[in-house]
């Protein structure tokens, strides 16, 4: 492990002092982009997991590859204060993911872990056997609309169609939801 920071903190001077004039050397510049990411969301978030440091990485590398970025980093003086944001931003976004998941009953068998403690555990089981009465594409957009936090038109673009389409489908199902979420609790 000791030498892996070592590793990237070396990567990091050479991304700084790098200026790629030809294609290998623009491929090994970014290849040391891709171990400097890695490094740096491992060592300022330490409790992710690998699978997590790795979905980091990949959502960095794909911003960063965006023609219009792309060429901005490499025209930058000090590129590492601007790719340690990005990390930061994606790591904080990745973080906040695994907490919705985390707080929300969407897995079939989570309602059996449920806390004799929780004040109303009942509601959680309700809305387990709720969202079984959905299909697997209502669940699905339940889930990227709270737990993932999409958006509406990024929802809508994802599933080809249109905005108000999108919205109008969100709302029906919500609807269905507080409608059977009601009915138990009556």
């Amino acid at each position: 492990m000791v030498s892996q920071k070592q590793n990237w903190r070396e990567v990091a001077r050479s991304i700084n002092n790098a200026v790629p004039r030809d294609a290998s050397q623009a491929d090994a510049f970014w290849t040391d982009v891709w171990t400097f990411v890695g490094g740096l969301t491992q060592h300022w978030y330490p409790d992710l997991s690998r699978d997590d440091v790795d979905d980091v990485q990949q959502n960095v590398w794909t911003m960063l590859q965006r023609p219009d970025i792309r060429e901005t980093v490499l025209a930058m003086e000090h590129r590492l204060p601007y790719i340690g944001r990005v990390v930061r931003s994606e790591a904080l976004k990745v973080l906040t993911l695994r907490k919705r998941e985390r707080n929300f009953v969407l897995d079939l068998d989570s309602a059996a872990a449920i806390s004799a403690a929780e004040p109303e555990p009942w509601r959680a089981i309700y809305l387990r056997e709720a969202l079984l009465k959905f299909s697997t594409v209502e669940r699905a957009l339940v889930y990227a609309r709270f737990i993932e936090g999409r958006s509406v038109p990024e929802l809508a673009e994802k599933y080809a169609v249109s905005y108000s389409a999108m919205a109008t489908r969100l709302s029906r199902l919500f609807a269905k939801l507080r409608m059977l979420m009601t009915k138990k609790t009556d």
